[in-house]
Parts: C-alpha cells; sequence; structure tokens
C-alpha cells in the first residue's frame, strides 16, 4: 500500500496540488473533490484515512492523486493485482471511462497476459530489463514473433488455434543474473534457436 496511513484521503490528494504551487485552499479543495467524483469516490471520503477504504477504493484514490494534476499520461505498475476480478472489471471499466474524457495514453506494466490482451492496443514484451518484442496486441498474441514471447504464451491456456506448437517453446535452463549479463542477447542461454551469432551480438 502506497499510501500515509496517517493521512487523510483530502490531504494525500492535495500534496501534489501544493508542490506544484498552487496555493488557493478553496481551489484545491473543489479540485480534490472534482477528481474525487471523476475516480468515483464518494466525497465523504475526504476526512477519512486510508486504512477505512478497500483495495479497490485504496487504489482509486491512487488514481485520483495522478490525475489531480492533469496528466496525458499515466504508468500503472501492477495497478490491479492485488485485487479481485469484480473489482478489476470495475477499475478497467473507470480507466476507459477516464480515458474517453482526457484522452488519456496508459503504460500498464504487468505479468496478467489475459488484462494485458483486454486493454492494451501494443505490447511491449521484456526479459531481463530489455523489451524483446514490440507489437500490436491482435498480432502478438496471435502471431508472437520472438521465442520468449512464444513461451510466455504457450504457457497460458486458451481454447484458440496457434500458429506454433506450445511443445516447441520449453524453456531449459536458468536466466542469467541480470546484474551481470554475458555478451550478445540475454536470451540466448534459454532459446531453442539460438546460434553463434545471438551470444555475440544484441
Amino acid at each position: 500500500n502506497s499510501l500515509p496511513p496517517r493521512t487523510s484521503i483530502g490531504a494525500i490528494l492535495e500534496e501534489p496540488l501544493r508542490v506544484h504551487g498552487i496555493r488557493n485552499a478553496k481551489e484545491i479543495r473543489e479540485r480534490v473533490l472534482a477528481v474525487m467524483a471523476e475516480v468515483e469516490l464518494p466525497a465523504k471520503f475526504y476526512d477519512e484515512l486510508p486504512l477505512g477504504l478497500s483495495a479497490g477504493q485504496r487504489q482509486r484514490v491512487n488514481v485520483a492523486r495522478a490525475m489531480v494534476l492533469e496528466p496525458k499520461v499515466l504508468i500503472m505498475d501492477e495497478t490491479l493485482s492485488s485485487l479481485d476480478q469484480t473489482e478489476q472489471f470495475r477499475l478497467l471499466a473507470l480507466f476507459e471511462k477516464l480515458q474517453a474524457q482526457h484522452g488519456l495514453t496508459y503504460v500498464f506494466i504487468s505479468h496478467d497476459l489475459a488484462m494485458v490482451r483486454r486493454v492494451c492496443n501494443r505490447v511491449a514484451v521484456m526479459y531481463l530489463g530489455e523489451v524483446v518484442e514490440i507489437a500490436h496486441n491482435e498480432r502478438l498474441f496471435f502471431d508472437p514473433g520472438h521465442p520468449y514471447t512464444k513461451a510466455l504464451l504457450s504457457a497460458v491456456p486458451t481454447l484458440e488455434e496457434r500458429r506454433y506448437k506450445p511443445e516447441d517453446c520449453l524453456l531449459e535452463g536458468e536466466p542469467p543474473s541480470p546484474i551481470d549479463l554475458p555478451p550478445g542477447c540475454s536470451f540466448a542461454s534459454r532459446c531453442p534457436h539460438a546460434f553463434d551469432r545471438c551470444r555475440a551480438e544484441s
């Protein structure tokens, strides 16, 4: 939980505005109440502490804390991972609404491939801190190009027909240390298609 437990919701949401030089108390309160309404938090929570809120409500506070500054881009790191499925769907619906209202761009960081497939237009797949593939949603999930992407997707049960055989995507060995990567492609030691050049050039 990234919210300070002894600070009221109102004070948490006011802080970004004060940091950015807004000093008018009336203006601050009006802006905070407006953004609380946007993320569907009741105004009565203004003086509440985070401990009294559900996990989903606390995530809405985090979203409101970002939205109070009227951003164009929101970066969300595992925003839904701690929530039950019902609350995940509610938050995703909220994100869609906010995007339509404000023209937002979202960057989702997630290991939940089902969520990624549902909400993302373009997907970047990372291995040991490096992007190994970027593709539009439909192409990546239906016809991935990189062996690591294929291995990731093959581990997820599906009724859809794939253009590759999951049994051909099994990974062997251990990943190298992320703080002491070998030369060449960091995936080469586990890639079933690696050849000498892969181990020399990235």
